[in-house]
């Protein structure tokens, strides 16, 4: 008796299996690239160190520094265009909090109201002139890349570029960065390694716009390191991991999209 039941319940999972056709194999995970003036030719002619297929780009919008611009900026763009097509194509820009001692520094109230730490004063170093500076940094990074919106511009936050505020000011050149962004209305993530995140912006608080937003998450130098890194927590505790980079052998750095996990 026993064995005729298992015997129909085999049989009718058989059935629904073949009623439901075969099962659908799992997506290929999205492979890119990030380039920016690395890539440049040294010389006048040379063609450009970029690659020549990837499901989406991200192109990087300065020369290192958050003031400059890549110099090879819209042939990189045409590169983008042309591989991933626009609507693949994500930018990236470099973030950075020099404090008082730069001629960028705000030392008036700019932006009154919108202002959430208050009105920024000569000589203050803090969140309020912090936001107004990193507000204007996004001003500027949308004059070098002007048509379009609902762009992803990604905030790179890397121990190389100049900090010397506190990370509450840190935070705040990014969340003004953010406003900007938004304000024009493009999307915003963060870019970083772990390391380079804790040291120069720390814990977020759930209160801050920065919380919410996708993590690009640096520091794996294999693909599988990367794909590890996708089920990984966030930068801020909030959000999720959106992409993840890796940097082997190819003088190219490659990112991978992660999976919308539930």
């Amino acid at each position: 008796m026993l064995g005729r039941v298992l015997a129909i319940v085999v049989t009718a999972g058989a059935a629904i299996a073949a009623l439901a056709g075969p099962s659908a194999a799992p997506a290929a995970p999205a492979h890119g690239a990030d380039v920016s003036f690395p890539q440049c030719a040294i010389f006048p002619g040379q063609p450009l160190a970029l690659p020549n297929v990837t499901d989406f780009a991200v192109v990087g919008v300065n020369d290192g520094v958050a003031t400059e611009t890549n110099g090879c900026l819209q042939e990189e763009l045409r590169w983008a265009a042309a591989s991933a097509g626009p609507r693949r194509t994500e930018l990236y820009v470099n973030t950075a909090d020099p404090g008082t001692a730069s001629a960028r520094w705000p030392r008036e109230d700019l932006l009154g109201a919108a202002d959430p730490y208050g009105a920024c004063a000569a000589g203050d170093a803090g969140p309020a002139c912090a936001y107004a500076y990193g507000w204007g940094l996004a001003t500027e990074d949308l004059d070098r890349v002007p048509s379009g919106t609902g762009r992803r511009w990604w905030l790179d936050v890397e121990a190389a570029n100049t900090w010397t505020g506190t990370r509450a000011a840190n935070r705040a050149v990014l969340e003004g960065m953010t406003a900007a962004f938004e304000a024009a209305g493009d999307r915003v993530g963060l870019y970083s390694s772990r390391r380079d995140w804790a040291a120069l912006i720390g814990p977020v608080p759930d209160s801050s716009p920065l919380w919410a937003l996708p993590t690009w998450l640096a520091g794996a130098t294999t693909e599988q390191g990367a794909a590890e890194n996708c089920t990984h927590a966030t930068l801020t505790g909030g959000g999720r991991v959106a992409l993840s980079q890796w940097h082997g052998l190819d003088p190219v750095d490659q990112d991978l999209a992660c999976p919308v996990r539930p």
